[in-house]
């Protein structure tokens, strides 16, 4: 359970001046901590406006990749020649893509996993394609 989820779930928690609920007692064996939390639609970061251009951009480097990949699926399966092409490196690069899917499904981080989706097609056609014409 997220600390955030147990805000949710003990009501009539000491505010301290915060918006409730914003703040909850963590207990450990060891350790007692009063944990205060951003309001969920308040950044977690002073300066977070640069994170959402950073993730604008990391979201168009993803889709310009993937495009920059097509060549490359496409040389192989019009051209019908793979001999040049690294079935090792293809195929790092699609079990990498299925580890991310992974994390990002477990994340719940659309960002990841859909991104993912579309290197696994990519690679895994490069891969396909290197063992059938390669």
């Amino acid at each position: 359970m997220t600390p955030l989820e147990l805000l949710y779930e003990k009501p009539g928690l000491p505010s301290f001046g915060l918006p409730a609920p914003l703040a909850t007692t963590v207990h450990s064996r060891s350790l007692t901590a009063m944990v205060i939390l951003p309001p969920p639609d308040r950044p977690a970061v002073a300066g977070s406006p640069s994170v959402s251009i950073l993730e604008k951009t990391l979201r168009s480097l993803s889709v310009f990749t993937m495009l920059m990949t097509v060549p490359q699926v496409l040389a192989i399966w019009v051209g019908r020649d793979a001999h040049n092409v690294s079935l090792l490196s293809w195929a790092a690069y699609l079990l990498s893509a299925c580890l991310w899917f992974v994390y990002g499904m477990r994340k719940r981080d659309k960002t990841i996993y859909l991104a993912c989706v579309g290197w696994i097609l990519l690679d895994a056609a490069i891969v396909i394609g290197v063992v059938i014409y390669g």
